[in-house]
């Protein structure tokens, strides 16, 4: 991506015949080019390779599996380190979760209901088998504490939200990025001032 963001398209030679340019056009104003995320799951190899890249990997590992946060992070520190980049944790990972926070108890039952039959179909499911991960679920006390821990132990400041739009209705698509603000931009921005 960053060799494409940074060149005009190019002709591209062999592969399939369909395929006669590539490039990003318009090319980005930002230079160098705009950050890279990446969904990562637990392949080392991948690890490596976005850390020679430059890259920002997105994780949604959780529970027993977030042990292998730390793995991952130093991994790529020290690739990272081999090939000339000086990063930092923050540099490397940025931390997802499934979006699944309502405005009462009773509609974040629902909403998870929903998104878990959702998830089941589309990711769980022959041959994938895709685990769940992460989810931003509770009371916005436990949203705002899960994801300070998750800063604090794995030194990171950039959260993403995964949430199916157009899967719930539109008024509960927004209400859901409302709480999630509520509950913690708002709280983190006002700590940090």
């Amino acid at each position: 991506m960053g060799v494409l963001a940074d060149q005009r398209p190019r002709r591209a030679h062999g592969g399939p015949r369909y395929l006669k340019e590539i490039g990003i056009v318009p090319r980005p104003l930002q230079q160098p080019h705009p950050p890279v995320y990446a969904p990562f799951s637990y392949s080392m190899e991948t690890v490596r390779f976005w850390a020679r890249e430059g890259g920002k990997m997105v994780s949604f590992m959780a529970g027993e599996n977030e042990k292998f946060l730390q793995i991952v992070l130093d991994v790529y520190c020290n690739e990272a380190v081999c090939t000339g980049h000086r990063i930092q944790p923050n540099d490397a990972l940025a931390i997802g979760g499934h979006l699944v926070l309502g405005r009462t108890p009773a509609e974040s039952k629902d909403i998870l209901e929903g998104f878990t039959e959702l998830f089941n179909y589309a990711y769980n499911a022959p041959p994938y088998h895709v685990p769940m991960g992460r989810l931003w679920k509770g009371s916005r006390q436990e949203v705002l504490d899960h994801v300070t821990r998750l800063a604090t132990d794995y030194h990171v400041d950039e959260f993403f939200l995964w949430h199916h739009v157009g899967y719930f209705p539109q008024e509960v698509e927004l209400a859901l990025l409302k709480e999630f603000a509520d509950a913690v931009i708002t709280p983190v921005n006002v700590n940090r001032d």
